[in-house]
């Protein structure tokens, strides 16, 4: 029987965008996290009403704002739409990818987005029926007042004897095409136009694009916003904000919107109405805003069973897929009742249940989190395998779902139990979870377990190497925690990391609660929330948490930036970094210098981090 972890089919690839990493001992099955070409959510509930308003001829120019939070599927979306519209309506539409957090270490990065419209528009067009060089003419205003305005930012002076002329003459020859520029050689002293009249002229090609080529409207896929800088959120809007009165130009934003409009604030921070502004500025900017539908626990199913299948057998994969979705169309539920099993995904549909029974038992459930517990439930399947230690796929889900729901005080309970007397402790367990008369719940265990005990399978029956895995798991889990946590530790750090509340709502408690904690505990605390980074959604949040105990606690300050620095600095992202930088203590201003130099840390994050470290000298 195929079993989660490891595949025959090396080397493949299939539409849910799982791959296969082949290692010496077996190929591990890894789902990575690119945007996925097959629908496997039912968003076309979401794309059909998009590419409907997309073709309405009056809904020009139009902005649309799909609205979702981490891990929602946004990417996905965006991929969706833009096959939908490839497909059902061929040559009418032009459709251009834009990523603001490519670009966001960018100067003047309105400019840019701006430049890569055009540049993707050139590329399509050419010099058919002489639209490239309109592209050429309005590339040359970009990028001669990119250039520009940097020779003025660097105190450069425009000479008396040549004019702007000379400055041209620069552009030139900083500018890859010199015949983008727009003003000949020999009108030296000519002002070139640089953003003035754009819109009108930019307005102009898409007529001529339209009237020549019969394309009915430009599309720009906008991703990834809500990962942003607040600077860069607020430029991205402002490119897409000289587009907004173009006829037959359409925007589609996929983007957390509490994130940008928190981004679009803190651009305001000091003015006593940034959260007013905001609302109003994205208002103004989105005509019609949609919202990705939550994960119901039969979607939750059918999505990770597909998974998990298209792992093992990938002709059932692709049977379930379209049984599945032709049900959905016709609202037959469950999804997955009387589909057509192979002997290799029965057992994945059961597993897929199992899981998604626990994951969504008191806490948000959503793609990328049903994505990242079965990659780490393959990995920690693999490991185990190299260690001789063999549990069955149920058997390990159920102790991951422990370790992941009750790390504080259940899994470290099991964790420190001596391996006879496990199945003791379990029987109990289970017993007062299914409410045996006369058992009494087990010294150290949480009420909240009484659920996952209940649960299928029965450990306390199972014949399983229980004891064995649980030594290689609490070595793996426990080894960035800190040790035991007290009681008041570990309800404490429950509600810090459940995934429920937003990173603000966090820090709320931890400036409220965290006077009731000694330095001690508190340095349990930040132990344990870094050896909880990969469960939290996301990851980054560890760090938020960190930072905020370091500036409400002084005295844990050298400890808390060690943990940082030593445990947590491969996930810096944009996304922190300005947190470190530009935090009050200097104790985390020194971390921050850190870490903008250490090779842990990726490319654009350290570039983020310096560039604030400076702005705040």
């Amino acid at each position: 029987m195929s079993d989660f972890g490891s595949s025959s089919h090396q080397g493949e690839r299939d539409p849910t965008g799982a791959a296969v990493a082949a290692t010496q001992r077996a190929a591990l099955q890894i789902i990575d996290d690119n945007p996925a070409t097959a629908d496997l959510l039912g968003f076309d509930a979401v794309v059909a009403p998009v590419v409907e308003a997309i073709c309405r001829e009056e809904s020009r120019p139009l902005t649309i704002g799909i609205r979702g939070g981490w891990g929602t599927g946004k990417s996905t979306l965006l991929k969706l739409i833009e096959d939908s519209l490839a497909s059902d309506h061929p040559n009418q539409f032009m459709v251009v990818k834009v990523d603001p957090w490519e670009f966001e270490n960018a100067e003047q990065l309105r400019s840019t987005l701006v430049e890569i419209v055009l540049t993707e528009l050139h590329d399509r067009i050419g010099d058919d029926a002489g639209l490239g060089e309109k592209v050429r003419r309005l590339l040359g205003r970009v990028r001669f007042g990119k250039i520009a305005t940097s020779l003025l930012k660097g105190a450069a002076t425009v000479p008396l004897d040549g004019g702007w002329g000379m400055v041209g003459q620069l552009v030139k020859g900083m500018t890859a095409d010199v015949d983008s520029f727009v003003a000949p050689a020999d009108e030296e002293n000519v002002i070139p136009p640089t953003m003035h009249g754009f819109r009108a002229e930019f307005g102009t090609l898409i007529t001529d694009l339209h009237e020549a080529k019969g394309i009915e409207k430009v599309i720009v896929l906008v991703d990834d916003l809500d990962r942003c800088l607040p600077n860069a959120v607020v430029e991205s809007l402002e490119a897409i904000k000289l587009f907004l009165s173009v006829d037959r130009m359409v925007f589609v934003m996929a983007a957390d919107e509490e994130m940008v409009r928190a981004a679009i604030a803190a651009s305001l921070a000091g003015t006593g109405r940034a959260s007013t502004f905001a609302n109003l500025y994205l208002e103004k900017i989105v005509q019609l805003p949609l919202t990705i539908p939550a994960l119901t626990p039969d979607d939750a199913v059918t999505y990770s069973a597909l998974l998990l299948s298209a792992a093992v057998d990938i002709d059932a994969y692709e049977r379930l897929r379209v049984y599945c979705r032709d049900r959905r169309g016709r609202n037959e539920l469950p999804l997955l009742d009387g589909a057509d099993h192979s002997e290799a995904s029965t057992p994945m549909v059961l597993l897929a249940r199992q899981i998604c029974s626990g994951l969504d038992a008191d806490t948000a459930i959503n793609p990328r989190r049903i994505k990242r517990f079965l990659n780490n439930f393959a990995v920690r399947r693999s490991i185990a395998g190299a260690r001789g230690v063999q549990l069955s796929a149920a058997v390990t889900a159920k102790l991951m779902l422990l370790e992941e729901r009750f790390l504080d005080p259940d899994f470290r309970v099991l964790a420190g139990t001596p391996g006879p007397d496990l199945k003791d402790l379990l029987g109990k367990w289970e017993s007062w979870a299914k409410d045996i008369d006369g058992v009494e719940r087990p010294d150290g265990v949480s009420e909240g377990s009484r659920q996952w005990a209940a649960s299928e399978p029965s450990l306390a029956e199972s014949n399983e190497d229980i004891a064995s895995y649980m030594t290689l798991a609490a070595a793996l889990t426990f080894s960035a925690s800190g040790g035991a946590l007290s009681g008041k530790v570990a309800r404490f750090l429950d509600r810090l990391v459940a995934g429920k509340d937003s990173d603000t709502v966090r820090e709320q408690l931890i400036r409220v609660e965290l006077a009731g904690l000694d330095d001690t505990e508190v340095e349990q605390l930040m132990l344990a929330i870094a050896g909880r980074a990969s469960l939290m959604s996301p990851p980054t949040s560890s760090i938020r948490l960190l930072v905020e105990i370091i500036e409400t606690r002084q005295s844990v300050e050298v400890i808390g930036c060690k943990i940082v620095l030593e445990k947590l600095a491969f996930l810096i992202d944009i996304g922190v970094s300005a947190k470190l930088a530009m935090s009050s203590r200097d104790s985390v201003r020194a971390l921050a210098a850190k870490l903008a130099e250490d090779p842990r840390v990726n490319t654009a994050a350290r570039g983020s981090i310096a560039r604030a470290l400076a702005g705040s000298r």
